[in-house]
């Protein structure tokens, strides 16, 4: 039954996909009512928010309540831009920047408009027309991204579950910042999938690519234990970038932090039973919970350090190279303040060779000496 429903989502979004592209042609083909804006760029956008054809549209879209709130957050407001053939312009209440602002996002080709507007710290609001999303510019995501998380989260996700891109290069949210509160998590689901680059690690060593991330090694250092258990530590500090048009949240999927070296040694999280700690800067994906504190704006990359052991390695020989793997898991925030995995991601990294640095012990002991000499 599982399989017979997910055969019968693959079809809807396959027919949705295909009306889509349809009526973007349509429109593309014929005239486009919003073209004559471009005449706009540059200059204030509050006079031609009053004037045909967007105060017709904005008032069908969002009511007349919103659209005199929407007036009021654009004044004053910046000029008209234009990014991949997206007009957008961004505004606040006069003297309430950073608490009521707003921003409008036109796209031409595809005759689609699209809104959100903050009020304070607890609320945003998003509408799009006739379900099509907009590709947000990096201009307006700059302003937006100094909006309240949670909020922006869940307005997002709304837009994101109602609505399709308004052309076939427009790409699906992911995500937006959310709170460093761990929250309860949702069945992960199979939603469809934004077309990303291939492989945009371009070949390079040491990196993994896809979907909406890249993930980098910085770093890899190996070192033994200098105490009774003469344990050998793996430490590996990878860079993860956001190579999409939205911000994603990225989480460690708690027991899957594993490598084995060239000489056949397995490389541990910790032990079975144990609450993994291996992990630090990442939130943890574990039984019924999630923290979705690592977020990413467009473009953003952070780091993450994933710790491993070799359990009673004692003089042994030490591999010279290490496939290391890892599972991490996109999350989305949805009402209620529920965390929900939107897809996985088994990351692996083949043939990585570490620097060894001295047991901790000896370093400690180094050190001592160091000050008793002098």
């Amino acid at each position: 039954m599982r399989r017979l429903n997910y055969v019968i989502l693959l079809c809807l979004v396959a027919l949705l996909t295909l009306v889509g592209g349809t009526n973007s042609r349509a429109q593309t083909a014929g005239k486009k009512p919003l073209a004559s804006l471009r005449s706009e760029i540059g200059k204030e956008p509050y006079s031609m928010l009053r004037a045909q054809p967007l105060r017709g549209r904005l008032t069908a879209l969002l009511g007349p309540a919103e659209y005199r709130n929407l007036l009021a957050n654009m004044n004053p407001a910046r000029p008209v831009g234009e990014e991949d053939g997206v007009l957008h312009f961004e505004g606040n209440a006069p003297h309430r920047g950073g608490e009521e602002e707003a921003v409008v996002l036109v796209d031409v080709e595809n005759d689609t408009i699209e809104v959100f507007m903050r009020h304070r710290e607890t609320e945003v609001r998003a509408w799009a027309e006739g379900n099509r999303m907009v590709k947000i510019p990096q201009e307006s995501m700059e302003m937006m991204k100094n909006w309240p998380p949670r909020a922006l989260s869940q307005a997002l996700t709304g837009l994101m579950q109602t609505s399709r891109p308004a052309s076939a290069s427009s790409r699906m949210p992911a995500s937006a910042p959310v709170s460093s509160n761990p929250a309860s998590i949702a069945p992960a689901t199979s939603p469809q999938q934004p077309g990303y680059v291939a492989d945009a690690c371009a070949g390079a060593p040491r990196c993994y690519s896809s979907g909406p991330f890249v993930a980098t090694i910085a770093q890899v250092s190996g070192s033994r234990l200098a105490d009774n258990t003469k344990d050998h530590m793996l430490r590996l500090d990878i860079r993860f970038r956001n190579i999409s048009d939205r911000p994603i949240i990225l989480a460690y999927a708690a027991t899957t932090s594993t490598a084995i070296d060239n000489l056949g040694n397995n490389y541990y999280w910790g032990r079975a039973g144990t609450h993994d700690t291996s992990s630090q800067g990442i939130g943890l994906v574990e039984s019924h919970r999630a923290d979705p504190r690592f977020v990413l704006a467009p473009g953003e990359t952070r780091n993450a350090i994933f710790n491993l052991r070799r359990f009673r390695s004692g003089q042994s020989q030490i591999g010279t190279s290490y496939t290391y793997n890892v599972t991490i898991q996109q999350l989305e925030i949805l009402p209620g303040q529920q965390v929900r995995a939107v897809r996985e991601y088994s990351v692996s990294f083949p043939d990585v060779t570490a620097s060894n640095v001295p047991p901790v012990g000896d370093t400690v002991r180094r050190i001592g000496d160091l000050f008793r000499k002098h």
